[in-house]
């Protein structure tokens, strides 16, 4: 048991004791600063998908060796698998990198991962796999896709769909925070892009974990997509049986439309099939991203919209990719600000 600069009593380690399980990182979440633009109310305790977005951040800190929150001590989920300890930075309020020079000393893995409180669509594969990264070098997720990182990075940041790069969604060397911290100087009132800018960093692009919610805008489209959870990129293959089958009736039903001369023929049934199986992925992965990005029932609407306009201008292959890429496009814009302008 620790006593934290705040005088509360906690062990900080998760429930079921990750330590012991050889957990190589800490985890410092920041939940200090203010929240004018929510008239004053304590914005982390506000819910996202039911839990309040502090519970939601501690929930992805299952696999760390402690857990420090910096900022006043809230109530949390008892049922959480981390008991927190909480401390301050000196003085509160004097800025996220004093939070994080406060939290530093409170764990003693060489890895430190910080998160903010503010970004409810953290979860434990996403912090999981910023540790890896800065671990390992290069590693693929299922959501959040490749980093660019190398064995010699001091810190792996997430980054949002602009390339907007989030330090606090990050997992850094604990010897090369020090180093920052002893470069600054005083922390108080200075900005967490320190870590970033002082550092070779790799980065982890994921447009829904990288959300932070500054305005009641953004937290309306976190709850959002809080209950739409991220699903497999998988593909049943009871989906694409029918995909095939189903574009196959489509083609040989339409005996007067026109093929293209280089189409290839089904070996089993001597029929153009309508569309190729890598359009077939490409709408399904469409699917997908309406889904996540702006609502499950976007995603039907969204595949039969952009079929309906690949028709209208001529229906070919070409044709369909060009409407699947603007529609994509589009689907991006609107998980980054809740609109496709």
């Amino acid at each position: 048991m620790t006593t934290s600069a705040a005088g509360d009593r906690t062990d900080g380690r998760a429930a079921d004791g990750p330590a012991a399980h050889g957990a190589a990182y800490d985890v410092i979440v920041l939940a200090g600063g203010g929240a004018r633009r929510f008239g004053g109310t304590d914005k982390v305790l506000l819910p996202v998908g039911g839990r309040t977005m502090l519970d939601r951040v501690l929930a992805a800190c299952v696999g760390a060796a402690s857990v420090t929150v910096v900022g006043p001590r809230r109530p949390v989920d008892p049922s959480l698998p981390v008991r927190p300890r909480w401390t301050r930075e000196d003085p509160p309020g004097s800025g996220p990198l004093a939070a994080v020079a406060a939290g530093l000393g409170e764990g003693a893995a060489p890895v430190v991962v910080v998160l903010a409180a503010d970004m409810p669509l953290l979860d434990a594969d996403v912090v999981a796999q910023l540790v890896a990264g800065l671990q390992t070098g290069p590693t693929t997720g299922p959501t959040t896709g490749p980093t660019t990182g190398a064995p010699d990075v001091e810190a792996v940041t997430l980054t949002d769909g602009t390339g907007h790069t989030q330090p606090l969604a990050a997992a850094y060397r604990r010897t090369a925070v020090d180093r920052v911290l002893a470069e600054t100087g005083d922390p108080r009132n200075q900005p967490a892009r320190r870590l970033t800018t002082l550092l070779r960093c790799a980065e982890i692009r994921s447009p829904r974990a990288a959300r932070d919610c500054d305005n009641p805008d953004d937290l309306a489209a976190a709850d959002r997509l809080a209950r739409t959870p991220p699903e497999s990129t998988e593909r049943p293959p009871m989906l694409l049986d029918w995909a095939h089958q189903l574009t196959t009736a489509l083609a040989a039903d339409s005996a007067d439309a026109a093929k293209p001369a280089d189409a290839a023929e089904d070996a089993e049934t001597g029929v153009h099939p309508v569309v190729d199986a890598d359009l077939i992925n490409t709408v399904l992965d469409l699917a997908r991203d309406a889904a996540h990005n702006v609502d499950r029932p976007a995603a039907p609407l969204t595949t039969f919209l952009v079929g309906y306009a690949a028709a209208a201008r001529g229906g070919s292959p070409a044709d369909l990719a060009a409407c699947v890429d603007l529609a994509r496009e589009l689907a991006q814009r609107w998980t980054e600000t809740g609109s496709a302008d």
